[in-house]
């Protein structure tokens, strides 16, 4: 581990220790500071760290509208759940997560049909109470996303996409540097990747009214198939050399916002409905 990422995870664990107060995640803070003074960080590091992720906390919690149920798709290590961690930890439902809480392993994917039964759950139940809720998982598969987007009519509450464009080889190299019980297979990465990208021409009339994207390099756009293209020039995304930039649609209902200013990293995820 890197001395960058283990102030992160320090930085994130003193976080999530803030929300919960609990003795567990204390342990959790003590372990992960430790791990940073190891490796030469000091506690101011840790500190910054902490006021980024404050910042990146703001923003994200500014992108949406209250009440969306906010729909991450994308291939395995695309960078969904280092977006999610944006967000309050309260706001996310996670389905790496939630396999780990059911098998005692979040790459068990025997635990899936009871990690997806505990998700629509916390879902149906928060947004019952008008809460923003981020869904941490691939959702590359439009099945899936229907039930989504009916859950969320269900509740009157909007609905956004938020799709991660980075390329398979970024993908792949993320993937490889996962533990092994974490690791999506490489046909099960390429076939998420493509259905990724073919997603984005379907997420509109699949019922969202709010998409984004983010993570994509002008290679990746050249690359992409002709009604890819089209339908992202549609609803305003285009892209400059280097990444994206977000246009909101005329009809859609939430601000001009970038969801690239709070993601980037490294996530994690695997399966049809996994991270």
């Amino acid at each position: 581990m890197s001395r960058q990422d283990a102030v992160a995870q320090a930085a994130a664990a003193a976080d999530r220790l803030q929300q919960t107060r609990s003795i567990t995640d204390l342990h959790v803070m003590q372990d992960a500071v430790q791990r940073a003074l190891n490796l030469g960080a000091s506690l101011q590091d840790i500190a910054a760290a902490r006021a980024d992720a404050d910042h990146e906390r703001r923003q994200a919690e500014a992108l949406f509208e209250p009440g969306t149920l906010v729909v991450t798709v994308g291939p395995g290590a695309s960078g969904k759940s280092r977006f999610a961690a944006t967000f309050p930890h309260s706001w996310v439902v996670c389905l790496d997560e939630l396999r780990e809480r059911v098998g005692d392993d979040a790459g068990d994917q025997s635990a899936t049909p009871q990690a997806v039964a505990l998700q629509d759950l916390l879902i149906s139940a928060r947004l019952e109470r008008g809460l923003t809720t981020v869904v941490d998982s691939t959702n590359v598969e439009a099945r899936v996303r229907r039930g989504l987007v009916s859950q969320a009519r269900q509740h009157g509450r909007p609905v956004a996409a938020v799709v991660f464009l980075a390329d398979l080889e970024t993908c792949e190299a993320r993937n490889s540097r996962r533990p092994a019980n974490r690791r999506v297979p490489a046909a099960v990465l390429r076939w998420q990747h493509e259905q990724t990208l073919a997603a984005v021409p379907l997420l509109a009339d699949e019922g969202f009214t709010d998409i984004r994207t983010v993570g994509a390099t002008s290679a990746d756009w050249a690359a992409a198939p002709r009604s890819v293209r089209a339908a992202a020039r549609s609803l305003g995304v285009s892209w400059t050399a280097a990444r994206p930039t977000w246009k909101p649609h005329p009809t859609q209902r939430v601000r001009d916002t970038d969801a690239e200013a709070v993601a980037g990293a490294p996530g994690r995820g695997r399966g049809g409905r996994g991270a």
